[in-house]
């Protein structure tokens, strides 16, 4: 597996923003400021999959930092395009695609470098992230509590050359896959009968063995390896 490039040599990885000062920054009070932004936290992000239950962040990075010198709110660009989420704790190692431009505070995200135009589609990574393989290399090579800016980007991805015709359709397929994936998983959490929740599911679960088994593929494991990674999730 280490074969590939690593997360951080093609993308940015970074944290989520840190007011200094929760009470005063954060709110659900729609339109309360001009500068208000849409936010998640760790717990809101799913595997594919992100719930927002209405909170604000008044993003005001000049005030936030004047207030508290312990604020970190970054960059508008780092949170204002489309990135993948990855949770910051080790209890479910996974992460979302984003394209809805959401402000984040205890998630990791990975966007793309400016000078990097080469770069795998961001579905596609978040297919490999969200997959047993990429779970159980993370979880043997490192056991802290929370996962580290440096620890995702030292993650490696598969060695595939997108000029080659056969990496550019497997690529492309797993982005499909991913993208059906983040179709499928919030109707299923948000079913209302058995009957629909239980079709949703078996939706969800054979498109996730199909995006387990092409990234598998993709790291050209052996089934001795397969068994060993099914083994120990």
């Amino acid at each position: 597996m280490r074969r590939g490039p690593t997360i951080g040599s093609l993308y940015r990885v970074c944290f989520g923003l840190k007011t200094g000062d929760d009470s005063k920054f954060l709110h659900h009070l729609k339109g309360l400021h001009p500068d208000d932004e849409c936010l998640l936290r760790g717990e809101d992000v799913k595997r594919y999959d992100y719930e927002w239950k209405g909170e604000y962040v008044w993003y005001v990075p000049s005030r936030m930092r004047a207030h508290r010198s312990t604020s970190r709110p970054g960059e508008p660009a780092r949170f204002a395009q489309p990135k993948l989420l990855v949770k910051d704790t080790t209890t479910d190692f996974a992460g979302t695609y984003d394209a809805k431009h959401f402000y984040v505070k205890d998630v990791l995200i990975v966007i793309p470098q400016d000078s990097n135009t080469t770069a795998f589609d961001l579905r596609y990574v978040t297919g490999i992230v969200n997959s047993p393989a990429l779970k159980f290399y993370y979880r043997s090579t490192f056991k802290t509590i929370h996962v580290q800016c440096e620890e995702l980007a030292s993650l490696p991805l598969p060695p595939i050359d997108l000029k080659q015709p056969k990496d550019k359709s497997r690529h492309d397929k797993l982005v499909g896959l991913v993208e059906k994936m983040l179709v499928l998983t919030p109707k299923l959490r948000a079913a209302q009968t058995d009957k629909e929740r239980a079709t949703l599911q078996n939706a969800v679960t054979a498109t996730d063995r199909q995006i387990d088994q092409l990234v598998y593929e993709l790291y050209e494991l052996t089934p001795e390896e397969i068994a060993l990674v099914e083994g120990a999730s």
